[in-house]
């Protein structure tokens, strides 16, 4: 009774698989040419399916089936066997936002014999609930050096991080976590800084934060990111204030200001030039040169308004135009007559 009950069920996946090759534009054609080709060369040549159609590949086809490199062979059905490239389906899976497809394949196949870079694909495709599912059956993810992980990291995927520290074991967790915590710098993703370097981590490796914090300057973090670090315990005199010579360096005027607030003595350590790049310069005189027009932007600058002077007195820049044109690496230089511009921050007011 039992043998009856498992032929049947093979006899209604074959005919299942019938009607959905027979379904198929290309069979039909294809199988001439096959009948063709044999009567030239004696040999009746397999009908490789590589289709768009991802429904054309189901679980049952497994059950008779047998896979052979890229392919799964089913054979005994038609005069031709049927060769359904895998790797072509998983691809156009993707394509079409067919992770039910994806899931069905991964309970069969070992996912990354086929596409090395499964679990990346699925990050940039922002399916992040078949990623999840993946991370689950443990499918392989060190592949280019971990290039998912760091790319989750990248997009702020804190909890499919997590997973994967539950599921995975790294033999370098500490490289792992570094380039994490990086990536969490660079792209201003706090909770997973926090995650990766807990408030212990001042205490028990107070090296390697005083490197992540001058990274979160280096790198573009976050004043936030920038700020995590300080409330941690870690000063900006240290190291000779390094932290405020990368800022400095890095032109990151809100982090010199934020340092500022901490510590006055840093003002001692700016040139005229840093104060007035940061916006630290304090303003020094009134001086009205009435309706006046920006050299740069050819913008006014009204009554009331900051701005900055030529040593010649001809020419005159609105203050936060010049500001600007400072920080894109422009010198204390006239554009105009080329003569030196004043360390100096005017109000077009009348002296009182």
């Amino acid at each position: 009774m039992l043998y009856n009950t498992n032929i049947d069920m093979q006899n209604n996946i074959k005919e299942k698989i019938i009607k959905k090759i027979l379904n198929l534009p290309s069979f039909r054609e294809n199988l001439q040419k096959s009948f063709e080709n044999m009567n030239s060369t004696g040999v009746l040549p397999e009908f490789i399916v590589d289709t768009l159609d991802v429904d054309i590949l189901d679980a049952d086809m497994f059950e008779i089936g047998t896979l052979t490199d890229n392919f799964l062979q089913i054979a005994d059905i038609f005069p031709t066997p049927i060769m359904i490239n895998i790797k072509s389906v998983i691809h156009n899976a993707l394509n079409n936002n067919r992770p039910d497809i994806i899931k069905m394949l991964a309970d069969k196949v070992t996912l990354s014999n086929y596409v090395s870079s499964i679990m990346m694909l699925c990050a940039k495709m922002k399916m992040f609930e078949l990623l999840a599912y993946l991370i689950d059956k443990q499918v392989m993810i060190d592949t280019n050096n971990y290039e998912c992980i760091y790319y989750l990291a990248h997009v702020g995927q804190l909890d499919l991080l997590k997973l994967i520290l539950q599921k995975y074991k790294f033999p370098n967790i500490f490289e792992v976590a570094s380039k994490i915590s990086i990536q969490a710098i660079m792209n201003n993703h706090l909770d997973i800084l926090k995650f990766f370097c807990p408030a212990s981590g001042f205490e028990s490796a107070p090296d390697q934060m005083f490197v992540f914090f001058i990274n979160s300057i280096r790198f573009g973090g976050h004043l936030d990111i920038v700020k995590y670090f300080v409330d941690g315990g870690i000063s900006i005199k240290q190291q000779n204030y390094q932290a405020v010579g990368m800022a400095k360096k890095c032109e990151r005027c809100e982090i010199i200001q934020y340092f500022v607030q901490l510590d006055h003595e840093i003002l001692t350590l700016l040139s005229v030039d840093d104060k007035i790049r940061f916006g630290l310069q304090e303003e020094v005189k009134h001086r009205f040169i009435g309706n006046a027009i920006c050299g740069i932007m050819q913008e006014p600058i009204n009554e009331g308004d900051k701005y900055v002077l030529c040593e010649k007195v001809l020419h005159s820049y609105g203050y936060e135009t010049w500001s600007e044109w400072i920080r894109k690496g422009a010198k204390w230089v006239c554009p105009l007559c080329f003569s030196k511009v004043n360390y100096m921050i005017y109000t077009n007011l009348k002296p009182m």
